[in-house]
């Protein structure tokens, strides 16, 4: 059902990636970007089949209960001087016989350690499909990051490319004015080096636009393709507002994370697991029974028949020479082959038995074993603790990133729109000729810093909030 499902995902994102409708590139969604990753990983895939052997394992360990019935057959030859199994003599021939039967085994009590054993698996199997969400969960984080990451590059692009344009423009204005004797030629080559200056940024931006959608196709684990494109028009907008107190974003977070719930019931398999371990003390309990037949080469049936003989039976107590006769039974065995059906049937035979272990001293395994599980419980509570504790940091740092965010997205705004009346009024004054190129540029370079610190601030409050609304369960917004 997973393969068919994947397989048809993945025709229907080949076939939105491919479709042209009016000569463009089909551009990724966010969503389309997730639902690919979490398909084409292979981590996804071993956390799917983990689940699955998880699975397995809860039906066999409930299968345990059933009891074992199992058939035999065996078809012998005996050589030489062997014992003859119908009459009990060495003999020297050759013997065939066949033998055949059903044996039942059921396991009456055993310390609970099976029900136990299925309650741990259980347990472990519902473990791993939390597992499998953590894994989705991380995957999703990544997606989110390397998106972003492309709409950031894409962005600083576009800036990059207005400015070099507003350096054309800017040259163009120098070189006129320089015509008519308003700008000299050290103002001409200023600004041609602040030109040359932002093609070099150009440049770079596009290799890193182009780098961050490898990474990106990368983490979908898709071939890389200088086709692949996102969608760009969303429209996104950093939200400023004040946090839910700390607190309560880790207790809601808490409540959310798959992978606090998988720990928690690792720690709770682990108490069955010694659960199962103690069982081992107590005694078991067998119901045992077996019924069988058997045939031998060597097997004869024997009948007798009755008849009437005249036979001397004495003589003539006055006359010994007189003999007296008289009509007696006379029995005949006969003996012959003993047929193949006619033994099988004849010869069945069964036990019944109940049989008590009772355990006294087993190299001490019991009580190691008991011991071992106790330390495994232990481990597993502490590894519980060590994924709150890295959560809870994991929150406090987001948290932080978040207020920080949120105060420089602020001062970068103010940043942005400061430079930019600052450059607007330099660029009046360097028009009407009371500024030079040098003074000029720097101001320039003073709002392109402005810019560009606005949309870091930008991508990174996005980021963290969207990082923090996620991990307390809060759908993606974009």
């Amino acid at each position: 059902m997973y393969e068919l499902f994947r397989i048809s995902l993945l025709l229907t994102c080949i076939i939105l990636a491919t479709t042209d409708g009016s000569a463009q590139k089909v551009q990724w969604t966010l969503r389309q970007c997730i639902d690919s990753a979490i398909i084409n990983s292979l981590t996804i895939q071993q956390s799917v089949n983990t689940i699955e052997l998880n699975r397995i394992a809860v039906k066999q360990s409930k299968n345990n209960l059933l009891p074992a019935i199992n058939g035999s057959l065996g078809q012998y030859l005996d050589l030489g001087r062997t014992v003859n199994p119908v009459t009990g003599l060495y003999e020297n021939g050759t013997i065939w016989s066949t033998s055949g039967g059903i044996s039942l085994s059921q396991n009456l009590f055993n310390g609970l350690q099976l029900l136990n054993t299925i309650k741990q698996n259980d347990l472990t199997y519902q473990s791993s499909k939390y597992d499998l969400a953590d894994a989705k969960f991380n995957l999703t984080i990544g997606i989110i990051n390397g998106f972003l990451q492309v709409l950031y590059t894409h962005e600083a692009l576009n800036i990059s490319k207005r400015q070099v344009s507003a350096d054309s423009v800017q040259l163009q204005t120098t070189l006129d004015m320089e015509f008519v004797g308003k700008k000299t030629e050290s103002d001409v080559l200023q600004i041609k080096s602040q030109l040359s200056t932002d093609k070099y940024t150009l440049v770079n931006d596009i290799s890193l636009w182009k780098l961050s959608k490898v990474s990106l196709q990368q983490l979908i684990n898709l071939a890389v393709t200088d086709s692949f494109e996102i969608d760009y028009s969303t429209s996104l907008v950093p939200k400023e507002s004040i946090p839910d107190a700390i607190v309560n974003v880790y207790a809601q977070s808490l409540s959310f994370q798959p992978i606090i719930k998988s720990y928690a019931l690792k720690t709770e398999s682990q108490q069955y697991a010694l659960r199962v371990a103690r069982g081992a003390y107590y005694p078991h309990l067998m119901l045992n029974g077996n019924i069988q037949t058997d045939y031998s080469s060597e097997g004869v049936q024997s009948s007798t028949t009755t008849s009437n003989n005249l036979q001397t039976i004495g003589y003539v107590q006055s006359n010994p020479t007189e003999i007296v006769v008289s009509n007696l039974p006379q029995q005949t065995i006969t003996e012959s082959k003993y047929p193949f059906g006619n033994q099988l049937s004849q010869n069945i035979n069964g036990t019944l038995s109940l049989t008590l272990a009772i355990p006294i001293l087993n190299y001490l395994q019991v009580g190691n074993n008991v011991k071992k599980q106790r330390v495994n419980l232990g481990n597993a509570v502490l590894s519980e603790e060590v994924i709150k504790v890295n959560l809870r940091k994991t929150i406090e740092q987001i948290y932080t990133n978040v207020l920080n965010s949120e105060a420089q997205y602020s001062a970068a705004n103010e940043e942005v729109d400061a430079n930019k009346a600052a450059y607007d009024v330099a660029v009046i004054k360097y028009k009407q000729g009371k500024m030079i190129a040098s003074d000029l540029i720097v101001q320039l370079n003073a709002y392109i810093k402005a810019e560009s610190d606005q949309l870091q601030a930008k991508y990174g409050l996005l980021f963290n909030t969207q990082i923090m609304d996620y991990y307390q369960g809060i759908p993606i917004t974009f």
